[in-house]
């Protein structure tokens, strides 16, 4: 039997179909939060877009013999006055239902999906948001987000602002982080910056998957990025074009995170929101972990 799930985020719309031992992951970044303005409104351009890959994804996973369909939405909807407009649209053009996740929820599948034996802390960054949890199994014990993702970081990087110390004031939000034995993080920015680590041509999951970057690995990849043109970064292996003028206050943002949790790696894990969302609905076991067919 075979199960898609679409996640829809800040950044990208992605695509996951599993048969519950399988996966393949399809992405398409659509940027559904590119300018928003101060109201949190998503722009006509942005939601036709994005509503247009959720619809051309839905099919794809039709076509390709899946029993059910979901679809969830984060931050970017989540926050957006107009978010309905986006939600009709989609209906409008197949059918599909978007459960809107609270902050709680999208913290925990992220956890679901990606946490392993021991106590993890999982980093969770997306477009509009990231989230920071901490828990032991099936238990979280700590979760917080903030609204600040590579897309909104990107923003605030235009307008000339010190990025460093208005990260590092971001990062008080989270207040003070229980324990952990170690740091797993998941999203398009940090399977983009394991990529680029392993100078990947064509992106590999099982090569992405369990990765380690270390603080000094992040460190030196800001360095060298930040010092880039665009036209520089198109040609750095495993930075995907639609990626490359928005991956540096990424990059900084996570040597921070790492500063601020007193950690010095962390643990790439391709398993996310997407698995977490069908063991959060009983479809997938707890503890699940994938055989990754592709990603494209």
């Amino acid at each position: 039997m075979l199960f898609g799930v679409i996640d829809i985020g800040s950044t990208s719309v992605r695509l996951m179909m599993t048969d519950g031992e399988k996966v393949e992951k399809r992405v398409n970044t659509t940027r559904l939060a590119e300018n928003m303005d101060e109201m949190n409104t998503l722009q006509p351009v942005s939601i036709e877009r994005t509503a247009q890959a959720v619809a051309e994804y839905y099919f794809v996973a039709m076509q390709n013999g899946a029993e059910d369909v979901y679809a969830y939405a984060t931050e970017a909807v989540r926050s957006a006055k107009n978010k309905y407009r986006f939600v009709d649209r989609v209906r409008e053009l197949c059918g599909l239902e978007i459960d809107i996740l609270d902050k709680k929820t999208e913290a925990e599948i992220g956890f679901l999906g990606a946490s392993t034996k021991g106590r993890c802390c999982v980093i969770d960054m997306g477009g509009a948001s990231t989230e920071i949890s901490v828990g032991d199994g099936e238990n979280i014990l700590y979760s917080k987000s903030l609204p600040y993702g590579i897309v909104r970081l990107s923003a605030i990087e235009r307008e000339k602002i010190e990025m460093t110390p208005f990260i590092n004031d971001c990062l008080m939000g989270y207040g003070e982080i229980p324990p952990f034995d170690n740091v797993i993080a998941i999203g398009g920015t940090i399977s983009t910056m394991a990529a680029m680590k392993n100078q990947l041509e064509k992106y590999d999951p099982n090569v992405v998957n369990g990765s380690v970057l270390t603080l000094s690995d992040i460190e030196n990849m800001y360095d060298k990025i930040s010092k880039m043109t665009m036209e520089e970064r198109r040609h750095v292996k495993g930075l995907p074009e639609k990626r490359a003028d928005i991956i540096a206050p990424g990059i900084l943002m996570y040597s921070l995170i790492l500063k601020y949790l007193g950690a010095d790696k962390l643990t790439v894990s391709e398993g996310d929101g997407a698995e977490g969302y069908l063991i959060k609905l009983g479809v997938l076991p707890h503890g699940f972990r994938a055989i990754y067919q592709k990603i494209i």
